[in-house]
């Protein structure tokens, strides 16, 4: 007989524990309290215009590439990701709004102009980010698997 499960909420983490689940060889059942699933990655359609209601930011790929390995699959043929050009504007209630491109060289000149001195900061800042991106992965985010159990 095998284990059930209840997972409550189908957003991305319900469905995809709800898929580990399943494939370790439990029963599971999703519970949604919306019409359809998905969560915080919801599209919303009114008037002849799509709304993204979910995440815009795309923080770790390697917690992406794994899940969908686990599957024989593959994160960047699975998921249809557009890089967004700009990536967003921070809007101020009395000064002009900053826009954020993506592009490293062109956000530099950005915040300089805005304070001198922090153009020539961010490619340091930003280096220190993602060392420290890197050393969390490893230590907290990205863990081994434990090996499948043998059928009795």
């Amino acid at each position: 007989m095998s284990q059930k499960a209840i997972i409550i909420g189908a957003g991305y983490a319900g469905i995809a524990l709800a898929n580990l689940l399943g494939k370790a060889g439990y029963s599971v059942d999703v519970y949604e309290k919306n019409a359809e699933p998905g969560g915080r990655i919801y599209v919303q359609k009114q008037d002849g215009f799509t709304f993204d209601l979910g995440p815009s930011w795309y923080l770790i790929p390697e917690a992406f590439d794994d899940y969908y390995s686990i599957f024989s699959e593959n994160a960047s043929t699975r998921l249809d990701l557009q890089r967004l050009t700009p990536g967003y504007k921070v809007f101020y209630e009395n000064k002009d709004p900053i826009t954020v491109q993506g592009s490293l060289e062109e956000d530099m000149k950005t915040f300089e102009a805005i304070e001198p001195g922090t153009g020539n900061a961010t490619r340091p800042t930003l280096d220190g980010a993602r060392s420290e991106y890197v050393a969390r992965q490893t230590r907290f985010a990205v863990r081994p698997r434990p090996a499948a159990k043998a059928d009795s």
